[in-house]
């Protein structure tokens, strides 16, 4: 089967009206994509900003009047709108994604690969790059809670753990997403790790990831934040000796106190989601945390630092 995809460029202040005038006509779905590349970070609550300029897309059925909805909305929007016409052909859009899945190796001691690599005779993951060790392999695939390790922010998280000697260490990984800290972490050694989100979807895919991998339940706590903190109080003197909080800046201002609070003293903590622009103000709302230089990748930053004291 196949759908008639049409997209339109529109400044922010049409995208909305333009977006309800698509459902009405009829549209299958509808979205919208920054068409300038003017990304939005950290909103302030309760806001849903849009892009300057805004890339709407939809799907209609083949016997759709495309001429009558070019003319309603230009009289709606009151100008001519020209719309970008293509035919998009039916493709099982859950496996395609396997088309373009990397692998990825951390030092000598990780890869990430897809679930679906099998190990071949000569250890080779599917895009050809050598499998020269005995290593850590962890599964994961986009899903639910992306985090596959391509983004900067958590190719460099994963990096200092390929690093890290992680032997009978327990970890944290606040805002866990996919869980992909968590796991690399018990994969490389960690006694216990504790992945732990706001959002049901990233402690489902979590577990569910954790499964793939045949983590153990003892070796790992998936957990929301509220089960955290009666996980906390239950247990006297609760600390780890590393926190990865791979979040944005806002809430790792918001949580500080609490971050170094978890961690012993001597223990790691390891921050990103910062851009290179905000690793200052970071820093300084962290007075307990000794931090070494910054590392940078693509604009964003990865802060690493050890607790000072109690």
């Amino acid at each position: 089967m196949a759908w008639l995809n049409i997209s339109l460029e529109l400044p922010e202040r049409e995208a909305s009206a333009c977006v309800e005038l698509l459902h009405e006509f009829g549209a299958l779905s509808v979205s919208s994509v920054d068409a300038a590349d003017t990304p939005v970070l950290e909103p302030l609550p309760g806001t849903n900003p849009l892009w300057e300029r805004v890339r709407v897309c939809a799907l209609f059925e083949l016997a759709a009047n495309l001429e009558g909805l070019s003319d309603l909305l230009s009289r709606e929007l009151q100008r001519e709108v020209i719309l970008d016409i293509t035919f998009l052909e039916s493709r099982d859009w859950s496996q395609t994604w396997r088309e373009y899945a990397d692998s990825y190796r951390f030092g000598n001691r990780l890869w990430v690969v897809p679930t679906h690599w099998e190990k071949s005779e000569n250890q080779e993951p599917e895009q050809g790059q050598a499998l020269p060790f005995d290593g850590a392999l962890l599964r994961l695939d986009p899903g639910l809670a992306f985090g596959t390790g391509n983004h900067a922010t958590t190719f460099m998280c994963l990096a200092w753990l390929a690093k890290a000697e992680l032997k009978e260490t327990t970890v944290i990984d606040y805002g866990c997403g996919s869980g992909i800290l968590a796991l690399a972490a018990i994969l490389l050694g960690a006694h216990k790790a504790f992945a732990i989100d706001y959002d049901d979807q990233a402690l489902t895919a979590t577990q569910y990831n954790a499964t793939i991998n045949k983590i153990e339940n003892e070796r790992l706590a998936v957990l929301g934040v509220d089960a955290l903190r009666n996980y906390v109080q239950a247990r006297d003197q609760f600390k780890v000796d590393i926190v990865l909080a791979n979040i944005l800046m806002n809430p790792l201002l918001t949580l500080s106190d609490q971050l170094v609070l978890f961690i012993r003293s001597g223990g790691s903590l390891v921050l990103s989601g910062i851009l290179e622009a905000q690793i200052t103000r970071v820093q300084h709302a962290y007075p307990a945390i000794r931090f070494e230089s910054p590392v940078i990748k693509d604009g964003w930053a990865c802060l690493v630092g050890t607790k000072t004291n109690e």
